[in-house]
C-alpha cells in the first residue's frame, strides 16, 4: 500500500489584484488549480467558469470598516469623556462613542441601538464621519433591518460634503449593485473622488479596478499612479501593489527588484502579511539583494503572524526543514496547522505528515493525521486524500474500513492520481474491500497509475 510524500517547496502568491494568467483566468491572490478555476484567500471568492475565472474581492473586504477620521475632544475607549463632550455639542465625540457601543470596546456591553443613536446625532449635526458609520450599519443591518438604498443616500450625503470614505463607500454600492444600478464607472469615478479627499483605502481601490480592468478599461500606468499615491499616503496594500508592479514590469514600468523590496518592506510594516511573505521570497531567493534564508525565515515568521496562509506555509517548512536553525516540527505543525485554518491544502497536507511520522518535539498522533488528511482532501488535494484512503484501509486514527477506503481511491484516481489508482489496483488484486479478486481490474489501474508516471505502478506491470 503506497503512500507518497510530498515534496515541498516555497509557494508566493504574487498580487492582491487581477493580473490575467495565460490560461484567461486572474487568480491572484490565489492560485489557479488544475481545474482552472481559483482557489481564493479568505476575503475573495472565485466567480466565473472554468479558464476565465478570478478571485474577487467580497464586498465585506471592500466595504471593510475602516476607521473614520474625526476631531474629537475625547478618546476612543473613554466612554464616560466621550458622552461628556457629545453632550456638550462635540460631534465628532458622538462618532467615537458610537464606535464603541457598535464594537463593545470601552463599555459594559456592545449596544448597536445606542450607536445607532449617537452616529444618527453625528449625521444630522454635518459630522459627516457620522453619516459613513450609519450606512455602514444600515447596509449590513446592524441594529435594524438591511437597507442598502438608505445607506446609499447616506454615503451620497457624505460624498457631497468632501468625506472620502463616504465616496468610497459609495462607490462600492455601484461597483456591486447594491441599492443602486451596478455601474463600474460610476464607482471607479466615485473611488477617484474619495482618493482626492485623502481616503488611502479609495485610492488603492481604483488601482485595483483599473489594473484588473473589472468592468472596466483597464489601464495599468493609471493604475500605478494611484497605488503610489495610496503608499505615499501610508496605505500598506497600496505599497504592496506598487511593488508588485515594479517586481514585475507592470504598467510601463522597468522590472525594478530593489524598488520592489522596499515598498514591499513599507507594506510589511503595515502588517501586510503577504508582502512580508512575498519580501521573504525574494531575500531567500536573492532577488534584489544578497540571498538571506536567516531573514527569509524572520519574513515568513512575521507574515504568518499578521495571517497570511503562504506564509505560515513557508515558515513551517522552514520549521520542519531545519532550513536556518535546528528543526523544529512542533513549531512546524504550528504554522501547517494556522495555515490550514485559512484552507491551505498544502500545509493541511504537510500537518498530516508530521503527526503521521511524529519526531522530536511532536508525537506521532494518527488521529490528528487523519484530520488533516481530510481536510486536506476536502481542499482537492490528492495526496491527502490517497493518504487518508490509506488511514481508513489500514485502521490508523480511524476504525479500518477497506470499503470506504476503496471508494476514496476511486474518487481519488478518477481525478488522476496515479498513487490512488495504484493502491485501488492494490484491493482489487488481493481482494482487499471488494467482494472478490479481480486480476484484470487491478491490470486496468495499475496501466492507468504507470500513465499518470507512478512509477511503482509500471514496474508491478513488468513483473
Amino acid at each position: 500500500m503506497q503512500r507518497p510524500v510530498l515534496l515541498a517547496c516555497l509557494v508566493m502568491v504574487a498580487s492582491t489584484f487581477s493580473p490575467r494568467a495565460e490560461a484567461g483566468s486572474h487568480c491572484a491572490p490565489g492560485v489557479l488549480n488544475a481545474a482552472g478555476s481559483c482557489d481564493c484567500p479568505p476575503g475573495y471568492k472565485n466567480v466565473g467558469s472554468a479558464g476565465a475565472s478570478r478571485c474577487e474581492m467580497v464586498a465585506s473586504t471592500v466595504k471593510q470598516n475602516v476607521a473614520v477620521a474625526v476631531v474629537a475632544k475625547c478618546t476612543d475607549g473613554d466612554a464616560a469623556g466621550c458622552e461628556k463632550h457629545c453632550n456638550g455639542g462635540n460631534l465628532p465625540s458622538c462618532v467615537v462613542l458610537g464606535g464603541m457601543y457598535r464594537d463593545g470596546r470601552g463599555v459594559v456591553v456592545a449596544e448597536e441601538d445606542k450607536a445607532i443613536a449617537l452616529f444618527k446625532k453625528a449625521c444630522d449635526g454635518n459630522e459627516l464621519a457620522g453619516c459613513v458609520e450609519l450606512g455602514r450599519m444600515t447596509e449590513t443591518g446592524k441594529g435594524g433591518p438591511k437597507d442598502a438604498k438608505k445607506a446609499v443616500a447616506l454615503y451620497d450625503k457624505a460624498c457631497k460634503g468632501k468625506n472620502g470614505a463616504g465616496c468610497r463607500e459609495l462607490g462600492g454600492n455601484y461597483f456591486y449593485g447594491e441599492g443602486v444600478t451596478k455601474d463600474r464607472d460610476q464607482a471607479v469615478a466615485l473611488y477617484e473622488k474619495g482618493c482626492d479627499y485623502k481616503d488611502m483605502f479609495a485610492c488603492n481601490r481604483v488601482g485595483v479596478v483599473l489594473s484588473s480592468g473589472d468592468g472596466v478599461t483597464a489601464d495599468e500606468p493609471r493604475a500605478f499612479k494611484f497605488f503610489d499615491k495610496a503608499c505615499a499616503g501610508g496605505w500598506g496594500w497600496g505599497c504592496y501593489n506598487a511593488g508588485n508592479f515594479y517586481q514585475n514590469a507592470r504598467g510601463g514600468l522597468t522590472a525594478d527588484p530593489k524598488k520592489a523590496a522596499d515598498l514591499y518592506g513599507k507594506a510589511c510594516m503595515d502588517s501586510i502579511g503577504t508582502a512580508c511573505n512575498t519580501l521573504g521570497i525574494m531575500n531567500e531567493s536573492g532577488e534584489g539583494m544578497p540571498a538571506d534564508k536567516k531573514k527569509a525565515s524572520l519574513l515568513f515568521d512575521k507574515a504568518c503572524v499578521a495571517g497570511d496562509e503562504w506564509g505560515c506555509y513557508n515558515s513551517g517548512l522552514y520549521a520542519e526543514n531545519g532550513t536556518v536553525d535546528a528543526k523544529d516540527l512542533g513549531k512546524a505543525a504550528v504554522a501547517y496547522d494556522k495555515a490550514c485554518k485559512l484552507d491551505n491544502a498544502k500545509a493541511c497536507y504537510n500537518a498530516g505528515n508530521l503527526y503521521f511520522d511524529g519526531g522530536v518535539g511532536l508525537a506521532q498522533n494518527d488521529a490528528k493525521a487523519v484530520g488533516f488528511y481530510e481536510k486536506a482532501c476536502n481542499l482537492k488535494n490528492l495526496s491527502g486524500c490517497n493518504d487518508l484512503g490509506y488511514m481508513y484501509f489500514n485502521g490508523r486514527g480511524v476504525t479500518k474500513d477497506q470499503v470506504k477506503a476503496n471508494k476514496i481511491y476511486k474518487d481519488t484516481c478518477d481525478a488522476d492520481s496515479g498513487p490512488a489508482c495504484f493502491n485501488l489496483g492494490f484491493s482489487w488484486e488481493h481482494g482487499h474491500g471488494v467482494d472478490a479478486k479481480d486480476f484484470a481490474t487491478a491490470v486496468k489501474l495499475y496501466k492507468k497509475a504507470c500513465t499518470l508516471k507512478f512509477e511503482k505502478a509500471c514496474k508491478r506491470l513488468a513483473e
